[in-house]
């Protein structure tokens, strides 16, 4: 069986995929259960992981313009990071800056630095974000986590939410973040579980820990939050040794 690049693919019961080929508008006459191979099923998995973050982004985007304010997920993320006044927080894959805006209302001494691959989204939470970078306490950039230079600088905390390397290779991407955690620093994944059943969210989680230890981390805790309209889950590590 082939992979169609035009065909939408949803999460289903039981190793399957519900596949809706790309030619289908109105008609449901042609949607079908496919049982995949584990390769096909891998295949599928990775280009759901590549999509999530756009999505979010796209989906927080919108619900910011139309709401004016954080969505629900973002301030449970910084609650989750228990920002203290004078953290130092990297933020990888920052978007449009709403984890940004909500840290830097946290800080006084401490600082964020922010990346993002997308040239846009640094130039939409610059435009959010101004106050806090024109004070000294938001330093933003448009690059990629594997392509930056931090120099020197230490993290106490570094986060990330829905960002697709630290699914796809988080060997590489936790070996880039433990360059920079500071003694006692911790990474937190957070990742939304809009493409699994609410009961799913806890095996959401538990995947994410394993991507932390596949990176060499020891895991914290996993925390399942039943936002809405989709559940959140946050694995949280720390470099192992």
């Amino acid at each position: 069986m082939s992979l169609l690049a035009g065909d939408t693919w949803l999460n289903a019961p039981a190793g399957s995929f519900l596949r809706i080929p790309a030619d289908v508008t109105h008609s449901t006459s042609r949607v079908r259960l496919v049982p995949f191979r584990a390769k096909e099923q891998q295949q599928v998995t990775d280009r759901f992981s590549s999509r999530s973050a756009w999505a979010s982004r796209a989906c927080d985007a919108i619900s910011g313009a139309v709401a004016g304010k954080a969505s629900e997920r973002f301030v449970w993320a910084v609650n989750t990071l228990e920002v203290r006044s004078a953290d130092r927080l990297l933020e990888v894959g920052c978007g449009q800056g709403v984890a940004v805006s909500l840290v830097c209302e946290r800080l006084t001494t401490g600082t964020i630095t922010a990346i993002d691959r997308s040239p846009k989204m640094i130039e939409m939470a610059t435009r959010r974000n101004r106050e806090h970078v024109d004070a000294g306490r938001a330093v933003l950039e448009a690059i990629a986590l594997e392509d930056a230079d931090l120099g020197d600088r230490r993290f106490d905390k570094v986060f990330a939410f829905n960002v697709a390397p630290f699914w796809q290779q988080p060997e590489a991407a936790l070996g880039a973040v433990r360059e920079h955690l500071a003694r006692d620093g911790a990474v937190y994944i957070f990742w939304d579980a809009r493409h699994f059943a609410p009961e799913g969210a806890r095996d959401l989680g538990n995947e994410l820990a394993d991507r932390l230890r596949e990176g060499g981390f020891s895991v914290d805790r996993v925390l399942v939050e039943d936002l809405r309209p989709v559940p959140a889950v946050c694995a949280i590590g720390r470099p192992k040794g």
